[in-house]
């Protein structure tokens, strides 16, 4: 008795065939993205960008120094040099205002925390540009708004980064 087996592509084939498709996909994919990012890193530009720690302690005010190097806590690479420190007393606003001395308009209170400060560093770096314009540090994105994990020495912290020009 001679049987003949039937060539079927059954379900099983397919899902082969879909997962041979996907990590072609995959390395094409990732072969241009290695390339996108060697181009990006050509087109480094000079940046700076402040950021504001908020709440810091009187304490802990002596970690920041002009010229000190800025790590990112997460990955410890890298992220820029403080080229300048402004600190000012924390607070909350309230809901009262008072009179400006002028007599024209008001100016909201803030009510100023104990020995806690808001710290804003200016720090100066080399960053990938890509083809929109946004900059990157260490696949850090740099952007205003963005939360950035920051470690100065042995103080690491999240800040929020409030500006951002190239130079």
């Amino acid at each position: 008795m001679d049987i003949k087996k039937k060539n079927r592509f059954n379900l099983i084939d397919a899902f082969v065939v879909l997962i041979i498709l996907a990590l072609i996909a995959g390395t094409v994919y990732f072969a241009f993205k290695e390339n996108n990012e060697f181009q990006s890193e050509l087109r480094t530009k000079n940046i700076t960008y402040t950021v504001l720690l908020e709440n810091v302690d009187k304490d802990f005010l002596n970690v920041f120094e002009t010229d000190g190097h800025v790590l990112n806590s997460s990955t410890l690479e890298y992220i820029g040099k403080i080229s300048k420190i402004k600190t000012e007393k924390a607070g909350v606003w309230t809901d009262k205002a008072e009179k400006d001395a002028a007599g024209d308009g008001y100016t909201v209170i803030k009510k100023e925390y104990g020995d806690v400060y808001d710290v804003y560093i200016t720090i100066t770096a080399k960053a990938s540009m890509d083809e929109r314009g946004i900059a990157y540090i260490d696949r850090q994105r740099i952007t205003v708004g963005t939360c950035v994990p920051l470690r100065f020495g042995n103080f690491s912290v999240q800040a929020h980064i409030t500006a951002f020009s190239t130079n």
